[in-house]
């Protein structure tokens, strides 16, 4: 059944929304790290001399249009040696330690070379026994975008210059609009 209709974008275009959102995406990652950074030692260094936790992010024309708060910094336990607080608590505190049995880091493993065949979604063994208390699952699907690099071309390069040149405004408006957002 064919649930395409007279409003829905072409695949070719879905494609290339897609691929310009995703490069635009990682951009944003790459630099945010950096920028991220900077920007926490500008804010902590302002709060040393002005004791301030909140600055106005403003626009040309000094209009108010977001808020930056430096939150955070609060004193709280960091658990570096589980095997120590665990005996410590046994002795001083054994409301804080369960004693119920665990499966082993490998189980997934172990258990997925286990299962022969599954019948209505239960597991069984190559003894023909089922194996209760798991169910077969299936991974969601989903996309995968790489893009082209080759001697000639640059796929990362070609949805740059688009990006930088053509149509970032159309391409964010174009979104926007397909998926119901304000903008």
């Amino acid at each position: 059944m064919n649930t395409t209709t007279q409003n829905t974008p072409s695949l070719r275009t879905l494609n290339f929304q897609y691929a310009a959102l995703k490069r635009i995406a990682d951009t944003v990652k790459e630099g945010m790290a950096y920028i991220k950074d900077q920007h926490l030692a500008a804010l902590q260094a302002d709060h040393e001399n002005s004791n301030a936790t909140k600055w106005d992010v403003t626009g040309d024309e000094g209009e108010k249009i977001a808020t930056v708060t430096l939150a955070g910094g609060k004193s709280k336990p960091v658990i570096t040696s589980e095997s120590a607080l665990i005996e410590w608590a046994q002795q001083n505190r054994p409301d804080m330690v369960e004693s119920r049995p665990r499966l082993t880091e490998q189980a997934k493993g172990t258990l997925a070379a286990l299962i022969e065949t599954y019948v209505d979604g239960t597991p069984i063994t190559e003894d023909g026994e089922p194996i209760p208390g798991v169910e077969e699952g299936h991974g969601s699907v989903y996309q995968s975008l790489r893009f082209t690099s080759t001697k000639q071309v640059d796929g990362k390069r070609v949805m740059d210059d688009f990006i930088t040149e053509l149509g970032l405004a159309g391409l964010i408006e174009d979104v926007a609009t397909q998926s119901g957002g304000d903008r």
